[in-house]
């Protein structure tokens, strides 16, 4: 089955209000399960998960409501009662102004987008559909894979900066990036423990800036944002969740700039 975003606002039945946002769309909790053939629909609430937690779970507590079969609300009775994009930004998962991917559902604040949005753009695809479009053109036959050393010496020209805007997108999407946004130093004591702070927010501004010649300089960043939180927070419940955002980070990078260990790349044969 496949993964997506649930919108507790837009959710009625199995069969009505499309709550369920994914890559491609937004769907019903049917035609979301639709998607895997082995899944019994009569166990629907069971079948679905948020946060860990089944729609059961969410009913029975009352953060999902359950429309009657006799229910007269908006998304019972009119067949998309939403706009096609998403009225919350992808980012943030706040209201106000937003700009709508041509490509996708997504909406974003201007500001939340990396790079921010230009509001002159007629036509507009968010870095997600831009790296989705260039993984879909790509010849799986003349694709290159790289060793990590390097893809960190690639200059720092306008493919290598998109795919670490995605990537630091990536991260801000992660539940766990809260704790890792804003500049720590806030805190007294972690300024003295910690000798060269680093936060997402400072590294946007450096990927905005183009303050990065090469791909090593953002990952170092990316990096040194983990370490600190290793050092400063030891193995309480921040340096699990440091962990885990790390984890993502290197499986993420790994795949958007095709990298492969030595042992993993094909090795010629000779007879």
């Amino acid at each position: 089955m496949g993964t997506g975003r649930l919108y507790k606002n837009r959710f009625a039945t199995v069969y009505q209000g499309k709550c369920i946002l994914t890559e491609s769309g937004w769907y019903t909790p049917l035609e979301f399960l639709a998607k895997d053939p082995e899944i019994d629909i009569t166990t629907w609430t069971h079948s679905i998960r948020s946060g860990g937690l089944t729609l059961q779970t969410l009913i029975e507590n009352d953060i999902l409501k359950l429309h009657t079969s006799d229910c007269s609300c908006i998304i019972c009775h009119e067949e998309d009662p939403f706009p096609e994009n998403n009225d919350e930004c992808f980012m943030c998962v706040d209201g106000g102004k937003l700009f709508c991917c041509d490509s996708c559902p997504k909406s974003f604040h201007k500001d939340c987008h990396i790079p921010s949005v230009s509001p002159e753009s007629a036509e507009w695809n968010c870095t997600f559909c831009i790296i989705r479009k260039n993984k879909e053109k790509e010849d799986p036959e003349n694709s290159h894979c790289w060793q990590e050393f390097e893809v960190l010496k690639q200059r720092m020209y306008p493919v290598q900066q998109l795919k670490c805007e995605y990537l630091l997108m990536r991260m801000y999407c992660c539940s766990e990036s809260f704790l890792f946004i804003k500049d720590p130093c806030r805190y007294k004591v972690y300024s003295q423990r910690v000798r060269e702070p680093m936060w997402l927010d400072q590294v946007k501004e450096r990927l905005s800036d183009e303050t990065y010649n090469t791909v090593e300089g953002f990952v170092l960043d990316m990096r040194l944002i983990f370490y600190n939180c290793k050092k400063f927070n030891k193995d309480n419940q921040f340096g699990h969740l440091g962990a885990k955002l790390e984890a993502k980070f290197e499986r993420d990078f790994k795949e958007v700039f095709d990298i492969k260990e030595a042992d993993e790349v094909d090795q010629p044969i000779f007879p």
